[in-house]
Parts: structure tokens; C-alpha cells; sequence
């Protein structure tokens, strides 16, 4: 079985969040890239998994080059920057960005 830790793998919701803010910045060359990995890089789900056709209890996995990752992490560093409040602090909205950096981060460390 692949686990996490050997493969670059992010789940159906971070990869599906990230499609849609990359389209957001016309990036279609990396867009079309998250689009194949949706297509075709989906993991196997065990046989007694409770829900094998949900995708949002999907994985995948992602075979990104490093510079490609670090674009997305641009992304989403920017939109954590833009939503946190005037005193700075954060909000809901810049804590999901900073979990989504992570997520990313996460597979420059493999």
C-alpha cells in the first residue's frame, strides 16, 4: 500500500481548491498539468473502502516538478497574505490558505 510518506499524494479537496485558484490566475499551462493529475493520477482505493466512488475521499498523485510547486505555493501564499486583517492577524479564510500551504510545502520535503 502508498502511503503519504512515500509519495508526493495530496487529496481530492486540496487538489480540487487548487485548480480552481490557479485558473483563477490564467496559469493554463499549469492548470491543464493539475487537470492530468486529476485524470490520471488517481490512487486505488482499498477493496473494503466504505466509499469507492466518492471522490472526494480521493488521492492523488502528484508529479509536479519542484518549480511547478513552488508556483502553487506562490498562490497560495499570496491569498494568505490578502486575508488576513487589518491588525494582521489571521482570519478562517487565511487559515485555510496557510493549511493549503502546507499541504503543498509538504511535497518539496520528499
Amino acid at each position: 500500500m502508498i502511503t503519504k510518506k512515500q509519495e508526493k499524494i495530496i487529496g481530492h479537496e486540496v487538489l480540487s481548491i487548487t485548480l480552481k485558484e490557479v485558473i483563477a490566475t490564467n496559469n493554463i499551462t499549469l492548470a491543464k498539468e493539475i487537470e492530468r493529475i486529476f485524470k490520471n493520477n488517481q490512487l486505488p482505493k482499498p477493496a473494503l473502502h466504505k466509499r469507492p466512488n466518492d471522490i472526494s475521499t480521493s488521492f492523488y498523485k502528484i508529479d509536479l516538478q519542484a518549480k511547478q510547486i513552488e508556483e502553487v505555493l506562490d498562490i497560495f501564499i499570496e491569498l494568505e497574505a490578502k486575508f488576513v486583517n487589518e491588525r494582521g492577524e489571521t482570519t478562517p479564510i487565511a487559515s485555510l490558505y496557510a493549511s493549503l500551504v502546507d499541504s503543498w510545502n509538504n511535497l518539496l520535503q520528499h
